[in-house]
């Protein structure tokens, strides 16, 4: 449509009601390289307030919404400014949302149609596919009810063939998912060690096989002064050891050639995640894709196989887990210093409370005390909280 086609334009719907409030264009890609490469894509919707104007809206009563450009429109968590706009439709400020298609304002079927809802619950038009919809009429709420059915089927059918594709390629061979640290891709195509973090990797695994003990691990590698390598996106960086990153490098297949695909997958009906994705359930081994010698080991499989049994015969049952020991506040305390959380033993009829950051990071204990009260202390405070609650202070963290 042209400029000059968008002027003086009129429709049954529109009202002087709905001019009166804002006109809201929002807009939404679902990832930052979409953002990046398809920029057409951005400002054919940014251009929407060419028809908000052509429709009576003055340029002070047309708002647009971009906080959520490189957000997946699969789930509604994150995305500030979906939330921002249903704030404002709730409060009466918006005549109009203006979107190019049903699919930028959701891909979940639930949250289009909490979102009609409310939109005709507060006499809000949509503008969806270059046409005006009452969403409290009955043939305009099928027409959008069909539209966002096939959207989410589209999605999902997408994200069907994009993962059988991948399991293909894994099946051929082909890296389809993103190496962990240790590796970086030739020119030739082929993984080889990556110079910058090869040395502690191998410093990391023949600790543990001196120590036999990842705790013992981290503390001689803390004490050695060894910083671990940890990817930050693309970025390479390196941070002070913990058992957690210890045990990735041990137990990891890709550290001793193995390349490992689909070891989990997306749980069908579940819940969906901020990112977008469905939650993963872990999967049998047997059913892993396996690529044996696909690249540069540094540890045979026979050495992977002998961690694994050492760190089985290390196993012990945690005591800082929520629910178990006397203490209420079982697990759920951390130490003020370092931020780790605090395990508590219970040495007679008193409860001992000490920091977690040898054991984690082989670090100096920075808190570690007796104490029979402090759990009855904790419960005294909450108490005293829930006789009269702080409700402005709630709804805000809400």
């Amino acid at each position: 449509m042209k400029d000059n086609e968008l002027t003086n334009q009129t429709h049954p719907l529109v009202t002087h009601e709905h001019l009166r409030r804002l006109a809201v264009i929002y807009i939404r890609q679902s990832t930052e390289d979409q953002v990046r490469e398809n920029t057409g894509s951005t400002l054919y919707q940014r251009n929407l307030t060419a028809v908000a104007q052509a429709y009576g809206w003055q340029d002070s009563q047309i708002e647009v919404i971009d906080e959520d450009l490189g957000k997946s429109g699969s789930s509604s968590e994150r995305r500030m400014g979906w939330q921002r706009l249903q704030d404002m439709i709730d409060a009466g400020q918006v005549g109009a949302v203006l979107v190019a298609n049903i699919s930028r304002l959701s891909r979940h079927l639930l949250d289009f149609e909490l979102f009609r809802i409310r939109a005709a619950l507060h006499n809000t038009l949509l503008h969806v596919d270059g046409r005006f919809l009452n969403p409290a009429d009955s043939n305009d709420t099928i027409a959008s009810q069909i539209t966002a059915i096939v959207a989410s089927f589209e999605n999902r059918k997408r994200t069907e063939v994009m993962s059988q594709s991948r399991l293909a390629k894994a099946k051929r061979g082909e890296v389809v998912s993103r190496f962990p640290v240790g590796w970086v891709k030739g020119p030739d195509g082929k993984y080889q060690f990556d110079p910058q973090c090869e040395g502690t990797i191998r410093t990391v695994i023949d600790t543990f096989f001196q120590t036999r003990s990842i705790y013992r691990t981290v503390r001689a590698l803390a004490k050695a002064g060894v910083q671990m390598p940890y990817r930050c996106g693309q970025r390479m960086s390196f941070r002070r050891p913990s058992a957690c990153r210890v045990r990735r490098i041990l137990i990891n297949p890709n550290y001793a050639g193995t390349y490992v695909y689909a070891q989990s997958q997306s749980q069908a009906g579940g819940p969906v995640l901020a990112s977008g994705h469905s939650k993963r359930v872990k999967l049998p081994e047997d059913r892993w894709i396996k690529n044996f010698n696909h690249h540069p080991a540094y540890m045979s499989q026979e050495q992977q196989e002998e961690v694994r049994c050492i760190l089985k015969k290390n196993q012990f049952q945690r005591r800082d887990r929520p629910g178990r020991g006397r203490a209420p506040t079982q697990g759920l305390l951390r130490c003020a210093v370092c931020g780790c959380n605090l395990s508590i033993s219970y040495p007679g009829k008193t409860y001992s409370y000490e920091c977690n950051a040898l054991h984690h990071y082989g670090q100096k204990l920075c808190t570690n005390f007796t104490s029979p009260d402090l759990d009855h202390c904790i419960l005294r405070e909450v108490f005293k909280v829930l006789e009269a609650p702080p409700i402005e202070m709630l709804k805000s963290a809400r």
